[in-house]
This record gives C-alpha cells, structure tokens and sequence, in this order.
C-alpha cells in the first residue's frame, strides 16, 4: 500500500472482492496478503500446504517485487512459483521490461489476472552483490539493476526523503518530480566526479573498469 502513488488500497480491495467471489462459485482459488502487515513468508508458506502448483502476483512497485522474490528464496518451497507483477510503483522498471506494463487502471484488474494464468514464465536473473553499500549494508540481492554515481545518490535521498515524508508522495507524477529534486544539486556539487579514485567493482571475479 506504500508503493508510488498509493492505489494499493483500492486494488486490495477489489481483490479482496474478487477472492469472495471466487470462493463463492467455486472457481480457482486467490488468496489475497497484504504485505503492509504481514511479510509474504508465512503466506507463501500457507499457500505451498494446500497447492501443489501455483502463481504469486506481486502489487507493487520494483522494490515490493525484490521482497517476494528474495523470501521465495529463502523459503526453500517444494514448488518454487512464477511471479507476475501489478505495477503501482512510481518506476515498475521490472514490470515493464517483462511485458506487464508501467501502469495500471482499476478497471482492467480482471484481465491482468487472466494474464496471470495465460503467461510465459521467463528468467530473471538475481545478483548478490557486496561491498560498502548504503544504510550500513554489506551485502544485497539485486533483480533488476545497480546504479552507481550521480542518478544512484538521487535514488538514496529519494527514498530516505519518503520514509521520513511519506505525504508527498502521493501522485505518480509527484514522486519523479522528487527524483529530479533530489538529483538536481550533483549538477553543481559533482561530489562523484573522482569515483574511479573512490572504488572498484568486480563481477563474477573480474574487475570492471569505470
């Protein structure tokens, strides 16, 4: 319910309906968490004791997406699910560059979870990646991309700004304004201009020149 524009709970609602309904006729179950309370560990859990085959539909942003991702690992399931994504974030980077679009409207709900069951499962390949990160972190998963510099500072006072002023953040538009707020004063600081000088990166034990 955080994600972009805050739509999550609309759509919570209007899934919560359709849960009822499917339940009520007897068709293919859907079982609906809301992860602004409970992690989607112990449902994902509840879900695997009672399916053999099942598919998870993330509502949210990249970062909501990271999440289950990251706890479907961890998980260690007999059956590991296919995810498909509901972009409400102010991004969706992922959802889009795997076909589900960098948008949504309430209206079209219904064939986004037809879409769930009809789609192609593709690979999504995931990084552990390590070293002196933000917030005091050693080590990560990355699913989607890693940025360094200018645009990956911007990213970091973004999201420290929303946790401490979720209030403004209420439209889609509004959020990328913020972006742009917060990138803006590297144009005249150019604190990362000697970034070669300041750090190394490796992949897969090779070193990666900047």
């Amino acid at each position: 319910r955080k994600a972009g524009a805050k739509p999550g709970a609309r759509v919570l609602t209007s899934l919560r309906e359709e849960a009822a309904t499917r339940k009520q006729s007897g068709v293919a179950p859907l079982e609906v968490v809301d992860l602004y309370q409970s992690s989607p560990t112990p449902a994902l859990l509840q879900f695997a004791s009672k399916h053999r085959a099942y598919r998870v539909l993330v509502c949210g942003g990249d970062g909501s997406a990271a999440w289950v991702l990251r706890c479907i690992e961890e998980a260690q399931l007999d059956y590991t699910p296919a995810v498909g994504l509901l972009p409400l974030g102010t991004g969706n980077d992922l959802a889009r560059i795997l076909g589900w679009g960098k948008s949504f409207r309430l209206d079209s709900l219904a064939n986004r979870l037809a879409s769930l069951d009809e789609a192609r499962v593709a690979i999504l390949d995931r990084w552990d990646v390590r070293g002196a990160l933000p917030e005091g972190c050693a080590s990560m998963i990355m699913c989607n991309y890693l940025s360094i510099g200018v645009d990956a500072k911007a990213a970091l006072l973004w999201a420290r700004l929303f946790k401490a002023a979720p209030s403004l953040f209420r439209l889609r538009l509004l959020n990328k304004l913020w972006y742009i707020v917060c990138g803006a004063p590297e144009a005249v600081l150019h604190s990362y201009n000697d970034l070669r000088s300041r750090c190394e990166i490796e992949c897969d034990g090779k070193r990666i020149e900047m």
